[in-house]
């Protein structure tokens, strides 16, 4: 049991001072991924409602790590959105990193005014990156699931349990409903 509780208190230790060194991606900030991250096929559809005309793209999910607050400690972990139209101007942002004695190739980037964000709240929280035409407004929770998301499957699971409409109706309006509202990206600011 003693072995359980020194883990635990070994996990606590470890996510406080992650916590510490928590500071969300900003312009300026350097990230790094592996080559091979570029090359994967994680592509997905991302569709959206834009001045009532229906809009599909598809984007790459590439994972980054970047330094927090102090760049000795833990590194941070995020995610990076690329539209496969801005794939090639993304890649002429990266440069090598060379890693003695090692056969992956890392690709570093700075996070620029070309890149949008969106975040979980104020504090950054959760903050991932998109990478495409800014011309096109797709709401926050077309790639990750937003308050905005969670409190209207909230409403119409409660609804839906109360006996009012049907399971199908209710997921018309759900869809409706996140074609209309929720969080536009933001955009780095100077």
């Amino acid at each position: 049991m003693q072995r359980n509780d020194d883990l635990a208190l070994s996990e606590y230790k470890q996510a406080k001072e992650m916590k510490k060194n928590f500071q969300p991606v900003s312009a300026g900030t350097v990230c790094m991924f592996p080559q091979f991250a570029v090359e994967s096929s994680r592509q997905r559809p991302v569709k959206w409602k834009q001045a009532f005309d229906d809009r599909v793209d598809y984007y790459l999910l590439i994972l980054f790590e970047y330094a927090g607050k102090d760049p000795l400690k833990v590194s941070r972990s995020g995610r990076l959105f690329v539209t496969t139209k801005c794939l090639k101007a993304f890649e002429a942002k990266t440069s090598k990193i060379q890693i003695p004695n090692s056969d992956n190739e890392l690709r570093a980037f700075t996070v620029d005014n070309d890149f949008q964000y969106g975040q979980a709240d104020s504090k950054g929280t959760h903050r991932f990156l998109v990478l495409h035409d800014k011309e096109q407004k797709p709401y926050q929770h077309r790639f990750v699931n937003s308050r905005w998301v969670k409190a209207g499957n909230l409403s119409l699971g409660l609804l839906d349990k109360a006996g009012f409409g049907s399971r199908d109706g209710l997921d018309l309006v759900s869809e409706q409903g996140r074609n209309y509202f929720g969080d536009y990206l933001h955009n780095f600011e100077g």
